[in-house]
């Protein structure tokens, strides 16, 4: 029983220090995305958050859900998200501005 309960708390430990860590790469993004800084994403598995509530689905690309995709491609304004949900590949375009942050 004591085992168990050391492995239960090590897990703990183990996903609290994650999200220190995200923490810590979320700050050193700037403030506001750009498409320059979405080159260094691309073909990447990263995690995006959006801060715009009505974009439809956008409880799937927050914090807590940590929809894990890849940005396949960008412009000025705009970006193509991939990602896959009950195994299909599905695409989402969304705007830029309504990201708030991208983890990898």
């Amino acid at each position: 029983m004591e085992i168990f309960l050391l492995f239960v708390i090590f897990l703990i430990l183990l996903d609290i220090e994650s999200k220190i860590s995200k923490i810590d790469r979320k700050k050193e993004l700037p403030k506001k995305i750009t498409s320059n800084v979405l080159k260094e994403f691309v073909n990447k598995e990263v995690s995006i958050n959006l801060e715009n509530d009505n974009v439809s689905d956008s409880y799937l690309f927050n914090a807590i859900s940590n929809t894990k995709g890849k940005i396949v491609e960008y412009d000025d304004e705009w970006m193509i998200f991939e990602y896959k949900a009950k195994g299909k590949i599905i695409r989402r375009y969304f705007r830029i501005e309504d990201i708030s942050s991208i983890d990898e």
